[in-house]
Formats: structure tokens, C-alpha cells, sequence
């Protein structure tokens, strides 16, 4: 099983798709193909949970789309739970950044402590945090083997498809493709 963990941008935007934005048309697609590869999984923490309106939720929502991707996914056994705070080296490299890198990488610290938990992969289209991240590699060089995918990049799906392998392109030391 290869976990991935998925920005709740994604899911939200996700939830939307009818309708909307070649990226969130882009977003549902990439999450189904997660759902129809049954060597994919979630990796979620309780912020995550959080940020889906799967638990506790923080802005109160919770779309019938993710709903349903959870139930089908727990009970496939395909979710992991993983811890939210970062081990002391990934504090001190966000600690280590300038302000506004600081700023964004402590707004989605918690999707690199899952992915460095499970497979290091992320799913997601913030590309600030991603750049805020990419330069944090020196302090903690742990980084630079996690995937960082756009759903909106042309080949995620396919990846996807695949399980989600290896792809040096995608590591976090190479520029996103999107």
C-alpha cells in the first residue's frame, strides 16, 4: 500500500467539481483514481481530519463527495493515522526559513509530517508551500525525497494509475511540472 496525503484544498475544491474549473474537475479525478487504485491509501493526522470536515471540523463542512471517499476508503482499510507535530529537524528547518517562506510552510507543516510518516507523498497545488519546502532541503534533507504533485499536472493521473511510483521528476528537489 503506498499512502498519499491529499491538501484539503484539494478535497474542498474537489467536492465542487460540477460545473467548476478545470482544476477542480482536475482535483475529482485525481482523488477517483486514488479511490480506483487499490494499492493507493489515505495518510491523514487529526489536522488533516480536521481540515476535511471528517472530524471536528473546523470550518463546518463536509462535502457528500469526501464523505464518501472516506467511508469507501476506511473501510477498505486504506487510511493511516499518523502523528500532526514535527520531529525536531523539520522544526528547526521551518524555523530556519525567512519569514514569508516561514509563514507557508507552517501552514502545511502538517501534510509533510504525515507524508514523511508514511511514503512521502503529497497531493497537493500550493505552490508557495511547495517553494517554501523546496528551500527548507538543506536543514533537513528528508524533504528531498517526498513528491510534491499537482492534481492539475497533465501526467498525475496516470501516476496515480500506476500507484503512485517512485518519479524523480516529482521530488521536491526538481521544479513542479505545473
Amino acid at each position: 500500500m503506498t499512502y498519499l496525503v491529499v491538501d484539503a484544498q484539494v478535497q474542498r475544491e474537489a467536492a465542487a467539481h460540477e460545473g467548476a474549473s478545470a482544476n477542480a474537475v482536475a482535483f475529482a479525478l485525481a482523488l477517483q483514481a486514488i479511490a480506483a487504485e487499490e494499492s493507493l491509501g489515505l495518510a491523514v493526522n487529526r489536522r488533516l481530519m480536521q481540515e476535511y470536515g471528517w472530524e471536528k471540523p473546523e470550518r463546518g463542512f463536509i462535502s457528500e463527495f469526501a464523505s464518501a471517499l472516506l467511508r469507501d476508503l476506511t473501510a477498505r482499510d486504506r487510511v493511516a493515522r499518523v502523528a500532526d507535530e514535527p520531529d525536531e529537524a523539520l522544526a528547526c528547518a521551518v524555523n530556519g526559513l525567512y519569514q514569508n517562506e516561514k509563514t507557508m510552510a507552517e501552514k502545511d507543516v502538517h501534510l509533510v509530517v504525515a507524508a514523511l510518516a508514511t511514503d512521502r507523498r503529497i497531493l497537493s497545488h500550493e505552490k508557495r508551500a511547495r517553494r517554501a519546502f523546496r528551500t527548507a532541503i538543506p536543514a533537513d534533507a528528508r524533504l528531498a525525497a517526498l513528491h510534491w504533485v499537482s492534481p492539475a499536472d497533465s501526467h498525475c493521473r496516470a501516476w496515480l494509475g500506476q500507484g503512485a511510483p517512485d518519479e524523480p521528476a516529482y521530488h521536491l528537489t526538481q521544479p513542479p511540472a505545473w
